[in-house]
Formats: C-alpha cells, structure tokens, sequence
C-alpha cells in the first residue's frame, strides 16, 4: 500500500485489521472506477464511488412487476403455515395464524362467513381448544345451523365432559331422519325435541359447501359415535347401543365403536347380526395385533410370557393406550413392584389428568401390601372417570385384601353396571359371597359361568371350590378336572408344563382327590404344585396330609419340617402337626392287634385303622380326613388389563385345608 493510502487509515482501523482490508477493498473500487489508479482518493471520492456502485446493485436486486408476482406465488400460504405449526406440535403459533386469518375473512367477505367459521372451529378442535370452540358456536348460535357445527359443538362439550348438557341439548332436524333414536325416552321427557327457528342464516352456497364437508368427512358418523360415548357415560345403554351401530353403519372403518360394542356387549336393536371382528390387516409389527397376542396368551395365565410382549410394544412405540391397561396389570400380576413404580411414575409425569396413571400408581401399593395408599389412589382413579370398569374391579380387590367385603361387593356391582355383559363383576361378587353365603355365591357364579358357556377355567374352578365347600365333592373335581383340560388343552394333566397362576388349581386337585379318598392321586397332585411353586407352605403341608393319612409318617415328618422352615409360626402347620402325633400314637398302640402285612406288597391305610378301632370299640366309622381344624386362607388377588381381555382380572382362590 502507498504512503497515500495508508495516511488516510483512521487510528481504529488501525486497530482492526478486518475493517482495513475492508476500507482497502471499496478504495480500489472507487479508484477503479475513477479516472485512474494514480489519482489521490479520498474520503468524498470513496463515499461517491461506493454510493454509485450500491445503486448499481439496488437496480439489479429490485424486482419487476412480473417477478413480483412470482414472489408472492412462492410465499408460505396462511393456511401452509398453520398446518405446519401443527404438525410441530407449536399451539400457540398455529392458534394465532387461526385467530389472525379468520378475522381477515370475515373483514373481506361478509358473506361467506359460515365456511371461514367452518375451517375455523375445525383448526381449533385439531389444537384442542375445546372450551373456545364451544363459546365461539354459542355466540353465534351456529350449533343449530348446520350438522357439521353441531357436530364440533357437541364434540367440544363430549371432551370438557358436560354430559348432561349433550343431554339437554336439542337436535331439532339434525338427526330427525334416525327415527329409533326419536322414539328414545328419557325420564323427565323426550330424548329429542323440535327447536325453534336458528338466528344464523345459512346461504345456499354455504349449505352446499357444508353438506359437501360433512359428507366427504362423515360427519353424522362422528356425530353419533360421540353421542353413544356419551350415552355410555351417563348410563343410557339403549341410547348409547343405537348411536354406536349408527355409527359403524355409516362408517365401517370406525374401529372406536366397534371396540365399544364389543367390550360393553351392546346387542344391535335392529338386526341380531353377531359383531365381526376388528376389520383391518394385521402385521407382524402392527402393536394392535402384538397386544391382540399378548391379550390370548394372559388369558391363559402366562402373565410373564405377556408382559415380554407388552414391554416390547411400549419400548418400540411408547405408551400404546390399548396395551397400558394389559402392561400394568402383568406387572402387578407377576408382583414386579420396583417397575410398578417406576412405570407409575413416568405415567403421572407424562399424563396427571389419564385414570390410567392413578391406577397404576394404586396397584404399585397393592403390591407392596399398602392398602390404605392404594385405596386412596384407585379412589382418584375412578373420579377421573367413572366408566373405568376394571379401576372398580380392582378397588373391590384392594378392599377385600384389607378385609372390607361389604364395600368390594360395592365395587363389584358398580363394575357389573358398567361392564355389562361380562362375566368378572359376577364372578368377585360370589366369591366374597362364598365366605359366608354359599347358596347366594352359586347363584352368582352360576350366572357367570353362563356367561362363558361354560368354558372359562377360572369360573369352574371358583365352582368347585363352591362344590368342596357344600362337600359335594364329586361335582367338585368334575369342575376342577374341566378347568385344568381348558388350560392344557385335553393333553395329560400332569405331563404339560402350565404358567405359575395354575398352582392353585393344581394343588386344590389333590384336596379334592384327598377327600374322595384317592391318597395317590392327591399326591402326584400336590407334587406338581411343588413342582410350580417351590417351597409352597399350602402344598407341603397338604403333603404332609396325605402321607399322614397313609400312616407314613416319616415322610409326614418331613413335609411338615419343610413347611416349618418357611413358617414356623403357622397355625395351621402346629394343628396338622398335633393331629399327626395323635394318629401316630394310637397306631403304635394297636399295632399288636394290627394282621401283618408285607410292607412290600401295601401300607396299611387310616381307612384299615378306622375299621379296626371301628371293631375294638364298637364305634362309628372315622373319615378318610382326619384333620377337623378348619383355616380361613386369604385368596391372593391376581390383576390383568384393557379392552376386554386386557381389562380381566385374573384370581384363583385356594380350598381352605382342613
């Protein structure tokens, strides 16, 4: 650079070296475009220069009316930038574009305001502003202009559940053409009723343009979808059952009310059709047909190989609603506490306002044997929706574990009334009967097994244990024996392996085989449900009974040894314990007058030991089960999910050994 140049540098471009190249780089320009690079430049020249160069550039940068146009054809549209703020999930933004351009069309167009308002109310729903769209339709009286802002309407109040305003609400020639749903009666009146004339004015290019949007969305189809859901609600199955076939007649697709039908058993009032299954392909991958699959094998007890599929559907696509129910019931099932909890957790985080979250919370301290918590916590499960049917099943289980059998036959009809047509409510209402009313529990359970014609393996089994207490033993292991088939499938009883939540059934077996006088058969019985079930105090003891009864008491002694180790404070155990001595003392004392026998070839029974003392002392036959002391034993709840089958709360109550 020249002295010239370089005495015109101010002291801060000096100091900046960016800013000198800068200032070097216009001076050249300037010089360039001057009369020579010899003249001297300075500060006005360079300005001039620079200021000539920026014009040239201006003319070129500003467009042409045509490439006006092609501008704005490019800009993001209104209607674009709403969409996309929505599919980001921005609220905010999106409400604002909405509240912005439906101002601008009523400003515009004065007359074609029913169609903005349409788009508007309808980008508002899809924001979930439910309380706005009421408000916006009532201002302006349009919920009884046209069935698509009726529709919107009564949507918005379904979802702030105002029930009894969609009650209340008069339909007017909305759905006048659906005359099964006029006929309808209420208590206090009619269900529908003719209203007076709309103050909103429709034109007929807006009638057109409406019907054509409430036919291309099927609308009617929602409308009455939304109204049986309500209808379920307040308890109007009637109602509720015509508005739901309504709504898969006019909409096959709509799987919501086809899930609906199926799981509250709504009959179809105009034609005894059975329900089809869920139509739809079904893939591998598709988490409907993974909790379709998951729900079949939990049906059979194996509640472990069906959470390893629901935590595969919840690690692949997160909190899947159909599958929540079935998940946290596995997990409650299988006693998995530490899960329970952390599951609860993320739940309650993610969604405080879903009953779903407060139920899994409750379980988590049913497991960990905390009623008190946990009947507080179903209670805030079903006050956030009072439809939950398996929340109050679950609530009947809670307060039966703390010993309120009153108030869990409460919450078992309650879930009888909502659930109607399924067989649990039915099923827990006769086993908290069985405790002290055995005529009142057959009756229940009776009811529930018709429910299932017959082929439910938790129902028969709950009726033979009905049957051994009424000491119709026969019938019992007639129960029994089909209950076990249903679950291994006619293969031999005890040569399939079964899931853990059969023991019970297993175990009660041998009981009934015991009292019948078949020791050997109860026996391989009570095996098995070692087998299942290591260290099972119920099992080793029953055991120990059977090999008391057979007069071998080493083994007796054995059993019993074992089950002491597990619980030495048993009640039980000591009676079975005291029994046994006596029996063994008072066959060692006749075992002079006893006829010999080969060990080899048999044992001598208590069935020869009652006929001998039968003629010593001339008294009455002594029974094949010697043990009179009677245990009152606490069923272990067993709790399972969702939809139908995922909702089903598994139990099995075992026989009380005597």
């Amino acid at each position: 650079m020249s002295d010239e140049s370089r005495s015109i540098l101010t002291p801060e471009q000096s100091r900046y070296p960016m800013r000198r190249r800068t200032q070097q780089q216009q001076a050249q320009m300037a010089s360039s475009s001057g009369q020579g690079a010899a003249h001297e430049v300075t500060p006005s020249k360079r300005i001039t220069a620079i200021s000539r160069k920026a014009t040239e550039h201006v003319e070129d940068i500003v467009p042409s009316p045509q490439s006006m146009q092609d501008l704005q054809a490019n800009v993001e549209s209104v209607d674009e930038t709403i969409d996309r703020y929505l599919g980001v999930g921005d609220i905010d933004s999106a409400v604002y574009w909405m509240d912005s351009e439906y101002a601008r069309q009523c400003e515009e167009n004065k007359k074609g305001q029913a169609i903005a308002l349409y788009h508007y109310v309808r980008r508002l729903s899809m924001a979930r502003e439910w309380s706005r769209v009421s408000a916006i339709l009532e201002s302006r009286h349009a919920q009884h202009s046209h069935k698509i802002f009726t529709f919107y309407y009564i949507n918005a109040l379904f979802q702030m559940k105002r029930y009894m305003d969609i009650d209340n609400f008069q339909f007017g020639n909305i759905i006048m053409e659906h005359e099964k749903l006029m006929n309808i009666k209420r208590d206090e009146g009619p269900f529908l009723l003719i209203t007076s004339d709309w103050e909103m004015k429709l034109t007929d290019e807006e009638h057109f343009y409406l019907d054509d949007a409430a036919i291309k969305n099927k609308i009617m189809a929602s409308l009455y979808l939304v109204l049986g859901q309500t209808f379920l609600a307040i308890e109007n199955r009637q109602a509720a059952s015509v508005c739901l076939w309504k709504a898969l007649q006019m909409d096959s697709k709509c799987l919501i009310a086809e899930k609906l039908i199926a799981r509250f058993g709504l009959v179809n009032q105009d034609s005894k059709v059975p329900l089809l299954p869920i139509r739809g392909a079904e893939y591998a991958q598709d988490p409907r047909t993974m909790t379709k699959q998951a729900e079949e094998i939990y049906a059979k007890g194996d509640a472990a190989n069906a959470y390893d599929i629901t935590r595969q559907i919840v690690e692949k696509f997160g909190f899947y609603r159909d599958c929540m129910l079935l998940h946290i019931n596995c997990l409650a099932q299988l006693d998995d506490s530490d899960a329970l909890f952390l599951l609860s957790q993320r739940l309650v985080d993610s969604k405080p306002e879903d009953a779903y979250s407060w139920y899994a919370v409750a379980l988590y301290y049913y497991t960990t044997k905390q009623y008190g918590l946990a009947k507080n916590y179903m209670a805030k499960a079903t006050s956030i929706n009072s439809r939950f049917g398996e929340s109050w099943l679950a609530f009947g289980h809670i307060l039966a574990a703390s010993c309120d059998s009153e108030q869990a036959q409460n919450c078992y009809l309650r879930a009888q009334r909502i659930m109607e047509g399924r067989y649990e409510p039915l099923l827990y209402v006769g086993v908290q009967h069985s405790k002290c009313m055995l005529n009142l529990a057959e009756r229940f359970l009776l009811d529930a097994n018709k429910m299932t014609d017959g082929q439910n393996a938790i129902v028969l089994h709950e009726l033979s244990c009905l049957c051994y207490a009424n000491k119709n033993y026969e019938q019992a292991i007639q129960y029994a024996l089909k209950a076990l088939g249903i679950v291994n499938k006619d293969a031999e009883p005890l040569e399939k392996p079964i899931s853990k939540f059969w023991q019970k059934l297993i175990n009660n077996i041998g009981h009934i085989y015991r009292r019948l006088g078949k020791l050997d058969e109860a026996m391989k019985y009570h095996r098995k449900a070692l087998l299942m079930k290591n260290n099972d105090v119920s099992a080793l003891a029953s055991l120990a009974m059977c090999h008391a009864a057979l007069l071998d008491f080493d083994s007796a002694t054995h059993c019993l040894h074992r089950a002491f180790s597990l619980q030495p404070v048993n009640s039980l155990l000591h009676s079975i314990q005291k029994k046994m001595v006596d029996l063994q003392q008072m066959h060692i004392s006749l075992l002079p007058i006893l006829p010999s026998k080969e060990p080899a070839s048999s044992r001598f029974s208590l069935q020869d030991l009652s006929n001998i003392l039968e003629k010593q002392a001339g008294t009455s036959k002594m029974t094949t089960a010697p043990f009179r002391s009677r245990m009152e034993m606490r069923s272990m709840q067993h709790l399972a999910e969702s939809c139908p089958q995922s909702g089903r709360i598994l139990n099995l109550s075992p026989i009380p050994q005597d």
